[in-house]
């Protein structure tokens, strides 16, 4: 009998365990239903504006071949970087039927009203107006 009541304890135990561990601070840290979620983030020269990547290779004056004159002669020319990002919204109660989980409707939607963008560098020169653009609040 003491075998089969210290393996109920175990048991209850373990289960216990799991559930405290597969709550976390996603369900409880806001009012919100959803989660905004971060699904990457690109950026693409202006020199070359369609090609997105996952690395910038930012130049700060381009030479652009431009007819001067009746001659061809390098231009420098100061294009802006663009960037985008792409996000999804995730239920923080998806439902209990793992088969077939609810999905976001309308009433979900999130609206982004302010975003800050900081540059940095990986030399460590972040003095911003001297090494590095000033961040920008939008």
């Amino acid at each position: 009998m003491s075998a089969m009541l210290k393996s109920w304890k175990t048991l209850v135990a373990t289960g216990l365990a799991i559930v405290a561990v597969s709550c976390g601070d996603m369900a409880t840290d806001s009012r919100s239903p959803v989660q905004l979620t971060l699904l990457s983030l690109q950026a693409a020269s202006g020199s070359m504006p369609d090609e997105f990547g996952s690395t910038l290779h930012s130049d700060v004056v381009t030479n652009v071949q431009q007819t001067v004159g009746g001659q061809q002669v390098s231009v420098p020319t100061i294009f802006g970087d663009n960037g985008e990002a792409r996000f999804a919204i995730i239920l923080k109660d998806p439902g209990s039927d793992p088969t077939s989980p609810a999905a976001p409707s309308e009433l979900n939607w999130v609206t982004v009203t302010r975003y800050r963008v900081v540059y940095r560098r990986t030399d460590g020169r972040n003095t911003p107006g001297v090494d590095r653009f000033h961040s920008i609040r939008v």
